[in-house]
């Protein structure tokens, strides 16, 4: 699991942690029955509110805060010692972060995020997983991109919610090779014309899906002369079915040229 999975996991637990109301339906009598009895199936919360008290099946947050007979994550500092991004408790019983001292030695990043009071990263130095270098401090999360300039693919030229797309705008199809045009709802670079396709290597037809919106392709092998991909035209997408097709000494495999 990578590092954004895991925070996104974390996270996750975090909002599980928030308080959810005790049954009201069940007495002291009948607490051992109805807990041994629901420990197989999902998380379920039993207790008797008029005594504060709170019984857990599945126990991802053990501890009831009594005011409320709600289930919480913690009720002190302590209660988070083995919390995976923070060491604290904060004001709604959720384990997470108040500064980086709650952070020490945290497998997220060594700084609390003040927006998510989560441990993460408070620098690129803190970025260290392959494809995420940069750090988005406010959410403590490593990202592969934070601007536009993150982005060096022609064909991932916009940065989206910290990953690199085709497109958010026209203007990020500038130099793609699937056409001038950004599907915005989609975040796909593509074409309404031939004229958009005229120096791209995957072929100078605009070949459109819906009667309106395509992308760059060819239609006969010529038209590949300048794909990456191979030089045979299959169903309007460069390709190769032998070695032979792959003119940069590349080989054939899975009908496209792939680096030696």
């Amino acid at each position: 699991m990578n590092l954004r999975a895991s925070l996104a996991f974390v996270l996750l637990g975090a909002s599980i942690a928030a308080p959810v109301a005790c049954s009201t339906t069940v007495t002291p009598s009948d607490r051992a029955t109805q807990t041994s009895a629901s420990s197989s199936t999902s998380s379920q919360m039993f207790g008797d509110t008029s005594q504060d008290e709170c019984v857990v099946c599945s126990d991802p947050t053990p501890h009831c805060w009594h005011p409320t007979g709600a289930r919480v994550a913690c009720l002190s500092d302590t209660d988070c010692s083995t919390w995976k991004s923070g060491t604290k408790c904060l004001d709604d019983h959720s384990c997470g972060c108040a500064s980086a001292a709650d952070c020490s030695g945290d497998t997220f990043g060594p700084a609390c995020a003040p927006v998510t009071h989560q441990c993460g990263c408070g620098s690129d130095a803190d970025c260290t997983e392959k494809g995420f270098p940069y750090c988005a401090p406010s959410i403590g999360q490593c990202d592969e991109c934070l601007t536009n300039a993150d982005c060096k693919a022609p064909d991932l030229a916009a940065c989206n919610d910290g990953f690199c797309v085709p497109c958010n705008v026209d203007a990020d199809c500038a130099a793609s090779s699937y056409g001038r045009t950004c599907l915005s709802a989609q975040n796909l670079c593509g074409c309404h014309f031939d004229s958009e396709c005229t120096t791209s290597p995957r072929g100078p037809h605009c070949i459109l899906s819906d009667g309106v919106f395509g992308q760059c392709n060819c239609e006969i092998d010529a038209d590949c002369s300048k794909s990456p991909d191979g030089l045979r035209c299959f169903d309007h997408s460069c390709g190769c079915s032998v070695d032979a097709d792959c003119p940069q000494g590349d080989f054939c495999g899975e009908g496209s040229c792939q680096p030696k």
